[in-house]
């Protein structure tokens, strides 16, 4: 951060500095101080013509309306004072609909807060961060790229899905983590035995119903093809395709034996959330930032996994990026390369992140005890065992997480909503091959539409 602060200062400096320089005069003697001074002075006050950017964010249970002032705040704080900013507040969780709108109607936002790449990159909406930044602050500099370009940061990853687990409930039951896909089966049909809901299902939001069969492909499909979605880009594969009707198959078998709750499509987000904090379900498949919602009671008593192979083989579905991304219509391209940097690397902001969002810091040249120890930060057991088990853990093999990747292996604008229509169809009994097929149907009419462009 420090580095980012003074290549900024230096820059400033170097502008005012070059300003300062008056033309060689024709005399031989130099021209009196005060001449050479006069030019900087309309320039000194063109520099600090105010300029203000609009920011769009989203708020979250985690992602307060006071943790986005205060981590606007603290990078305006590392820039100069001619920058201000507008805060734009999506009124929903889903910002990719609220920022189409705006962009609909010529209020397209200067920064943009964790909407899909896919969506707005390919349509000409994004501005890409430059490499020599990316390379000098980030552990995985590449980790978010697309066509050799990252549309946003990689600060941050997150895992996506855990499957969270109820210890209490697990020691009732007599049953342990599972280490294979058969032993996972067999956990939740003893749970089930017992009297308990096996597994929670946030279904009644789209993006949260999806995170059964995202745990499902991305282990069985990812894992043993971690190129699949490129290659289904490159026409080499296709959802009819065996690997991926399995993997389809395996969460309507799910569904069928009752291990689901039945009534998971109804659900939404906050309640199944709830469901879990008050043991109603032994499991539940969700993102890491579910750890920084939890009290401390609820921390405790709550343990992570993450769903195997059927040979006990591990592929940690892991998202890598940063919720910032720059407008490639702006008007303040300089200004709004300046506050994306700054905010995205901004060890402050990231603290708010790490300690409410579980977001694992991706900074280079910093552990997590200097987060400690430096930024005072405070996480749980259960995120220290989560980050160092599988973030941190070089044999924990990493595979991008289905439908949820901001990079090369994401899917084509337009395909994520299918692909969760496809989940909920699949969930109400629907023909697996039947809407694998149609997938690839749809597929090819995105793909078409994008070349038309």
């Amino acid at each position: 951060m420090r580095k980012l602060f003074f290549v900024i200062l230096l820059v400033v400096l170097s502008v005012l500095v070059a300003a300062c320089v008056a033309p060689a005069a024709p005399a031989p003697a130099p021209a009196p101080v005060e001449e050479a001074e006069a030019p900087a002075e309309p320039a000194a006050e063109e520099a600090q013509e105010p300029v203000e950017i609009t920011v769009m964010v989203f708020e979250s249970p985690a992602l307060t309306a006071e943790f986005w002032d205060e981590a606007i705040a603290s990078s305006l704080e590392m820039l100069p004072d001619y920058i201000a900013v507008e805060k734009i507040t999506s009124p929903s969780l889903d910002r990719d609909a609220y920022a189409k709108q705006l962009q609909a109607t010529d209020q397209f936002p200067d920064i943009l807060m964790a909407v899909t790449i896919s969506d707005f990159a390919q349509a000409g909406l994004l501005t890409p961060f430059d490499e020599e930044y990316l390379q000098e602050n980030f552990i995985v500099p590449d980790g978010a790229m697309t066509d050799g370009v990252s549309y946003h940061p990689p600060n941050g990853a997150q895992i996506i899905p855990f499957i969270f687990y109820n210890k209490a409930i697990f020691e009732e039951v007599g049953v342990e983590v599972p280490t294979t896909y058969g032993e996972f089966v067999e956990v939740s049909q003893a749970i089930k035995d017992a009297g308990h809901i096996p597994l929670l299902m946030c279904g009644a939001e789209p993006w949260c119903g999806s995170f059964p069969v995202v745990a499902l492909v991305s282990a069985d499909v990812f894992g043993d093809d971690p190129d699949w979605m490129k290659k289904r880009k490159a026409g080499e594969v296709s959802f009819s395709d065996p690997e991926m009707v399995a993997a389809f198959q395996k969460f309507q078998d799910l569904v069928n034996a009752g291990l689901i709750d039945e009534g998971g499509l109804g659900t939404d987000f906050a309640t199944a959330n709830q469901a879990f904090y008050d043991g109603e379900a032994a499991m539940y498949f969700q993102g890491s930032w579910f750890i920084g919602y939890m009290e401390p009671e609820v921390s405790a008593n709550t343990g992570v996994f993450i769903l195997p192979q059927d040979d006990g083989d591990l592929f940690v579905p892991i998202y890598v990026g940063g919720g910032t991304r720059m407008s490639a219509l702006t008007e303040h391209p300089e200004e709004v390369k300046m506050f994306a940097e700054t905010f995205a690397s901004n060890p402050n902001g990231l603290k708010t992140n790490i300690e409410l969002d579980a977001l694992f810091p991706m900074i280079k040249g910093m552990t997590m005890a200097d987060w400690q120890n430096d930024y005072g930060v405070e996480v749980s057991d259960l995120f220290t065992e989560a980050y160092e088990g599988y973030v941190l853990n070089e044999d924990a093999a990493k595979v991008s997480t289905f439908t949820w990747s901001n990079n090369d292996d994401d899917v084509i604008a337009g395909m994520k909503a299918e692909i969760y229509t496809a989940v909920q169809n699949v969930f109400l009994g629907a023909d697996v091959a039947e809407q694998m097929a149609l997938l690839d149907q749809l597929w090819e009419e995105a793909a078409e539409a994008i070349a038309r462009q």
